[in-house]
This record gives C-alpha cells, sequence and structure tokens, in this order.
C-alpha cells in the first residue's frame, strides 16, 4: 500500500500514474466480467428470484459506472 501510495502521490510522474490507472482498470475490468459470469449461472442454474438478480444487475451497473468514469 506504501508503493501505490508512492506512486500517486502528488510528487509522481505521469508515467507511475499511468501504470498504476491501468493495473486498477484491468483488474476491474477481470472483476467487472467474473460477476458477469457468476450473474449467468445464477440466472441458468439457481432458483429464479428475481430479487436476487436485480441486486446483482445493479451492481454490476455500478461497478460498469465506475470503471467507465475512471478508464475512459
Amino acid at each position: 500500500m506504501d508503493e501505490l501510495k508512492k506512486m500517486m502521490s502528488p510528487s509522481a510522474d505521469d508515467k507511475a500514474k499511468t501504470t498504476v490507472k491501468n493495473r486498477f482498470c484491468s483488474a476491474s475490468g477481470e472483476m467487472l466480467g467474473t460477476s458477469r459470469a457468476i450473474r449467468a449461472v445464477a440466472a441458468a442454474c439457481g432458483p429464479k428470484k428475481s430479487d436476487d438478480l436485480a441486486t446483482l444487475d445493479k451492481s454490476i451497473k455500478d461497478v460498469e459506472a465506475a470503471i467507465d468514469n475512471t478508464c475512459k
């Protein structure tokens, strides 16, 4: 964590900041893909509980919005 704080400090160069941002965006994209896969399995295999699926859909949408705001 200390290393990340140093890399994102005001005195850090743009290359270091870009590296951290790229890593964050990559990891977030993988998490989003996993969330979508879990949602698909839950819809296909699990009981059709619309409240649970709606909650999962909202979470996925919120993560997508956060990634879009940060990574574009």
